[in-house]
């Protein structure tokens, strides 16, 4: 990004450049472009109108040749969002001077982590950053780290194999559901299937401004997440499983599953861990992560919104042609029977919800790593499309439970699909890849209830059906939720949560008139 310099003389450092008021309007006026443009911003369809920078914190040596920036973005709709940009200057030309991603730079990518790690206070223009460790902290400063993979609302680096900054791109005032969670689970429960937290960063300004910033945790050295791991399981049986002669998948498949033990095992432990979790979530005592019980207003709000999701999917099924689903009138009954108020009395038929607790949120097979030993459970963020307000909300764990039984049903499915691409021999393995995933799910659902049983305080319900039915509920809004999804933007894999919707609708005890 190269912007002008207004103002006479040349500026050394990014402060004084957003001292001068001309080369701070000059700059900002390239803001928009280089917003839209980056992957983390997350807003490509907003038409953005001006970005300004109304605070700045000084980092990096010299002091001032590098600022975290924090820009308030206004679009045409009227909405204003803030966001952090660490920012540096770089080559000049005549005039012309060229900003770039600060984190590019590897002493101040040193820095952030070193005053991280000493619990430093930053002072800036507006703001100051705030860090605070924990006891898990004591590594020192490994060098200058690498820059990772960049997700929607953050950039993470990692610092050898000691440490793993994330530094939060989108601000939102109050807390931050993961660093919030995380630093719960470090310095309050003996949840240990998580990365320990090192140090927490937060904005905090004059005007009753505060944002969560940066997250640094122990790095976990890893063999990829479980969406991969389950991708390879799942065309492992799947090649290697031949049609039974006599006819019995099922059979066939799970001795195969038993004497391989791996995938179940895998499947196991990770719904172990997942009821582990939920079970510290439930023994908080904070404001903001105490639990309730949930009432039968809960349920009923929960059914509503799946109404509401089934109304969304029915407007969505109506824009795609015929060819890019299966066939459309099973689902199209489907959706219209949820769609039509089926749900409205299921809190009747659910008078045993169990607990409302925190959530990790947006639950499914690419959020647990493979680590070297056994899972951890990373991202907590919980999903991006949502409010702060709605994911830091209280949820139902079972929330989670039907995130990662609908993630099995893709990865079953997507293995199959993948199998089978550049085959010309290639078998009908759809009906083995279904069976590979049911066996795979009962393992997990069943590790999981058990693991949960010995919770205290219970979280689940004690019934049975009432728990099933819930369960059932939250994967069908969930997979509502993906229909529309993949209508939007992989239309060709609109069938998997078709199949789920239609199943999942046949299965929820619906009031009869």
């Amino acid at each position: 990004m190269t912007f002008e310099l207004r103002a006479s003389g040349r500026h050394e450092t990014l402060v004084r450049v957003l001292e001068d008021a001309p080369s701070r309007e000059s700059l900002q006026s390239h803001l928009p472009a280089y917003l839209q443009s980056q992957r983390w911003f997350g807003g490509r369809s907003r038409r953005l109108t001006r970005a300004t920078v109304e605070r700045w914190i000084p980092i990096g040596t010299p002091p001032g040749a590098a600022c975290l920036c924090v820009v308030a973005v206004e679009d045409d709709a009227g909405m204003t969002t803030e966001h952090l940009l660490p920012l540096a200057l770089g080559g000049s030309r005549d005039e012309q001077r060229d900003v770039v991603d600060a984190l590019g730079i590897g002493a101040v990518r040193a820095e952030l982590l070193r005053q991280a790690l000493e619990g430093a206070t930053l002072e800036g223009h507006g703001a100051s950053l705030s860090f605070e460790v924990t006891e898990a902290a004591g590594v020192t400063c490994p060098g200058e780290g690498r820059l990772i993979g960049v997700e929607q609302s953050n950039t993470s680096v990692v610092y050898g194999d000691a440490a793993i900054l994330k530094l939060y791109r989108r601000l939102e005032a109050g807390h931050n559901p993961e660093v919030e969670l995380c630093a719960y689970l470090t310095t309050q429960t003996d949840f240990t299937t998580s990365p320990p937290v090192l140090a927490t960063g937060r904005l905090v300004g004059g005007d009753n401004f505060e944002s969560d910033a940066v997250l640094v945790q122990e790095y976990v050295p890893n063999h990829g997440d479980g969406w991969a791991w389950a991708l390879t399981a799942g065309q492992k049986a799947l090649a290697a499983v031949e049609d039974p002669a006599t006819g019995n998948k099922t059979s066939e498949m799970l001795t195969w599953l038993k004497a391989e033990g791996e995938t179940l095992e895998g499947a196991a432990s990770l719904a172990r861990a997942t009821a582990q979790l939920h079970a510290a979530f439930a023994r908080a005592t904070s404001d903001g992560m105490r639990p309730e019980p949930a009432t039968e207003e809960d349920v009923e709000s929960w059914a509503r919104a799946v109404r509401e999701e089934a109304n969304s999917a029915l407007r969505s099924l109506a824009s795609v042609e015929s060819a890019t689903s299966l066939s459309q009138q099973p689902l199209r009954k489907a959706l219209a029977r949820v769609a039509e108020g089926s749900l409205s009395q299921l809190s009747q038929r659910i008078t045993d919800p169990g607990l409302k607790t925190r959530v990790h949120g947006d639950y499914h097979l690419g959020q647990a790593l493979r680590g070297q030993h056994g899972w951890m459970i990373v991202d907590f963020e919980g999903e991006p499309v949502k409010s702060l307000a709605e994911r830091r909300a209280l949820q139902h764990p079972l929330v989670d439970v039907a995130g990662m039984l609908r993630s099995w049903n893709y990865a079953a499915f997507t293995a199959e699909h993948e199998l089978s691409q550049g085959n010309p021999n290639k078998r009908d393995t759809a009906s083995h890849a279904a069976v590979w995933e049911g066996i795979v799910r009962v393992h997990f659902l069943d590790a999981y209830l058990e693991e949960a049983e010995k919770a205290q305080p219970r979280f689940l319900p004690r019934n049975r059906q009432h728990l099933h039915a819930l369960l059932d509920l939250f994967q069908l809004r969930k997979a509502l939720y993906e229909v529309q999804y993949e209508h939007n933007n992989r239309p060709d894999w609109a069938w998997i949560p078709e199949s789920a919707v239609q199943g999942l609708a046949g299965n929820l005890p619906h009031h009869q008139s």
